[in-house]
């Protein structure tokens, strides 16, 4: 993932020279404002994070969906969004949803780096480079 997820084709195009992968999260929920704190304007509390992704949950499937969640957060955040995952996961779990854990290893300057992603759902593909999920 990108620093402050921003990158563009030239940046894929990059990674992809380094026989990296370049992943982002997924749009529609607010889980990558967890890193927000109530000083900022953009500030969203960890149970409004929480509706927002029952929400989407509601109206959308969530396969393959990634969620960004940051577990290092500025101590001015005493409401950290980390600590409501075992809620999410149970949620999703009565839902249907199952986790997998999937290894991609890159090589970068002859060192292998181990890249774990978890991904929703039941059966999985892979597609070139990218990962995805589906019924």
């Amino acid at each position: 993932m990108p620093p402050y997820e921003w990158y563009n084709k030239k940046v894929v195009h990059i990674a992809s020279q380094l026989d990296q992968i370049t992943v982002n999260f997924s749009s529609g929920t607010r889980s990558n404002a967890d890193y927000t704190t109530p000083d900022m304007p953009n500030y969203i509390s960890s149970n409004d994070i929480l509706e927002s992704i029952y929400s989407y949950l509601s109206l959308n499937s969530m396969n393959g969906f990634h969620l960004l969640i940051h577990p290092g957060t500025s101590p001015r955040r005493k409401d950290k969004f980390y600590l409501h995952l075992d809620q999410l996961i149970s949620k999703l779990k009565k839902e249907g949803y199952q986790f997998f854990e999937i290894l991609i290893f890159t090589k970068v300057d002859q060192d292998l780096r181990n890249i774990k992603y978890f991904l929703m759902k039941r059966e999985i593909t892979t597609a070139q480079s990218s990962i995805r999920l589906r019924h």
